[in-house]
């Protein structure tokens, strides 16, 4: 996308992808921590919005530094999503932890294989400028699902 959409260097793609992987490690460390004052079933709804405005906002900005600054408070918002959906899920089922765990981590392996494909078919078919929002949309569709686990916690 930055290389053949916005005219980004090879280098700079590089950068926006570490960026990225630098921000999911850090959003994962401090949600160790900051678990201990917001519940994890806060954290998901709230840093799937943030992830998903950022990621929009930067591709609407349309250059390269964007992107990077966008991916990176992407990946630090949203890093830790996975980790708090097992910390929830193995509260919520007690006796069936290594079944919720794996349930899991099946629809994640999944997800990882039909998203990146979707968006590629997307993006040969509506070219890249059309196809990358669904990376932002797909962190705000993290919200309205977070929203609905943190009304189960509640019990709404």
């Amino acid at each position: 996308y930055l290389e053949t959409h916005v005219g980004a260097a090879p280098y700079e793609s590089s950068l926006a992808l570490s960026l990225l992987w630098v921000g999911i490690i850090l959003g994962r460390f401090s949600c160790s921590r900051i678990t201990q004052w917001i519940p994890s079933e806060t954290i998901i709804p709230w840093g799937g919005l943030v992830g998903g405005f950022s990621m929009l906002a930067a591709l609407a900005f349309g250059r390269a530094e964007a992107v990077m600054i966008g991916v990176f408070i992407a990946g630090l918002f949203t890093g830790a999503i996975i980790p708090l959906l097992v910390n929830i899920a193995c509260r919520w089922f007690p006796k069936n932890t290594g079944t919720v765990s794996s349930m899991i981590f099946l629809s994640g392996t999944a997800a990882m294989m039909t998203l990146p494909w979707l968006l590629g078919f997307a993006a040969e078919h509506l070219g890249f400028g059309a196809a990358m929002p669904f990376t932002g949309v797909t962190l705000l569709v993290v919200f309205v699902l977070g929203l609905f686990i943190r009304k189960q916690q509640i019990g709404g």
